[in-house]
């Protein structure tokens, strides 16, 4: 609805929906996961690792 009356705050409320967003999906990532070395974290975290 804000962005059909033109809002001044739509950025803000879609910056903070794109978030919300994100946040389903890693924990949705997290669930599907059940081994503990397959999470996401630490998946990312070895690969940051790597990049050393």
């Amino acid at each position: 609805m804000n962005f059909v009356i033109n809002s001044d705050f739509k950025w803000a409320l879609l910056g903070m929906a794109l978030l919300w967003m994100c946040s389903l999906v890693l924990l949705w990532l997290e669930k599907i996961s059940n081994e503990p070395d397959k999470r996401w974290v630490v998946m990312f975290a070895r690969c940051l690792e790597q990049r050393r």
